[in-house]
């Protein structure tokens, strides 16, 4: 069961922080337009 749930949970981690990162980069993108 973990051989198939690790996986799983890795690929979960790596969209979440990829999700995280994107909204960190809009944000930043936004204040460098304002600016």
């Amino acid at each position: 069961v973990l051989a198939i749930l690790l996986p799983v949970v890795a690929f979960l981690l790596v969209l979440a922080i990829v999700i995280f990162a994107f909204k960190m980069m809009s944000k930043i993108v936004e204040r460098l337009r304002g600016a």
